[in-house]
């Protein structure tokens, strides 16, 4: 009898600390890169919708320290960048519109450099930007990157531009440990996340975690992987595209697990290889497709590369409503 209660306890044990060990581990590329924001730094109020001066978001971003970066609560308003880009110099912020009422319109939030990386995005509506850029770029060597419910609209103009755009230049293979996350992207946008390298032939270190997201009624993008990087998408909702859902070319790897596909008119959920070019794999399970999508798969997606261990639910109508009230700015 002793014996077996041993047993039981260290069963018991086994299991407390098993669940313990995967509570506590990352649950997407951004979070096992270790990002923190500007937790436990300054605290800066934005009070103004001005494009610069005292009280303004660019002087907050361009503020060298980390720091929490509010709006004044119920500020509402556009809050417009009319000249060149809001370059961030230095990271380690939390940009938090909770409280407030803003659309960012205009250029683009600019990240290029290691120096603007270890940033959260999160609460705040991108709309109208100007033609030919995207809302957010993430370019260079700029890593460890969360944008968190936001909401995105009117962010491209024919085949150019996106919400969020992530590029590697020739040569260039900084970016990593970037989340998309609870974020609507909603018409009138043509695209909605571009991810890619100019280098077509080269693997890159361009590690991307996309969930809870709502494609909604996007042309294409929803995202388009390309030139050796690697994307994994779960829980998201993808739905009424009118080219394709999710691309995937040129090297590429991406993993679409428990994502929900709905489209009655476009087969193409996920392409794999787009523009006749090969990604290196595009793997699929426990998708939710509703209507006529279908998911083209090739190659095998290197699960080694995955540095967490992601809460993956069940792809269902519940899921799809969930996202639905959920995503995007509150």
């Amino acid at each position: 009898m002793k014996t077996l209660l041993k047993l039981l306890f260290c069963f018991f044990l086994f299991t407390l600390l098993t669940g313990l060990l995967y509570a506590s581990e990352p649950g997407d590329f951004a979070a096992a890169a270790g990002i923190t924001g500007g937790s436990g730094g300054k605290s800066i109020v934005v009070t103004n919708l001005n494009d610069s001066g005292p009280g303004s978001l660019r002087n907050a971003l361009n503020t060298h320290e980390p720091r929490m970066i509010t709006f004044k609560p119920g500020l509402t308003g556009i809050l417009n960048i009319p000249g060149g880009h809001m370059f961030i110099s230095y990271g380690n912020f939390t940009l938090d519109g909770a409280g407030a009422k803003i659309t960012i319109s205009g250029n683009s939030i600019f990240m290029s450099s290691s120096a603007a990386s270890n940033c959260i995005i999160k609460n705040l509506t991108f709309g109208n930007t100007t033609a030919k850029f995207s809302a957010i770029t993430i370019v260079s060597d700029a890593h460890t990157i969360l944008v968190d419910h936001c909401t995105f609209y009117n962010n491209s103009s024919g085949q150019t531009g996106n919400p969020i755009g992530i590029w590697n230049g020739p040569g260039q293979d900084g970016i990593t440990g970037i989340t998309i996350s609870w974020c609507h992207f909603k018409v009138p946008n043509k695209k909605s996340v571009l991810i890619g390298s100019a280098d077509q032939t080269l693997k890159k270190n361009t590690r991307i975690s996309l969930h809870h997201n709502w494609f909604d009624g996007i042309d294409a993008r929803n995202p388009r992987v390309h030139g050796g990087t690697l994307v994994h998408a779960w829980n998201n909702y993808i739905s009424n595209w009118s080219e394709y859902g999710v691309g995937a070319s040129a090297l590429a790897d991406v993993l679409l697990e428990n994502n929900i596909f709905e489209n009655a008119n476009n087969t193409n959920g996920a392409v794999a290889s787009y523009g006749n070019i090969d990604a290196s794999s595009v793997n699929v399970s426990g998708n939710y497709l509703i209507g006529v999508p279908v998911l083209q798969t090739i190659g095998t997606f290197p699960k080694d590369q995955l540095t967490y261990k992601a809460t993956l639910e069940v792809a269902d109508d519940a899921l799809k409503s969930r996202i639905m009230a959920g995503a995007g700015a509150p």
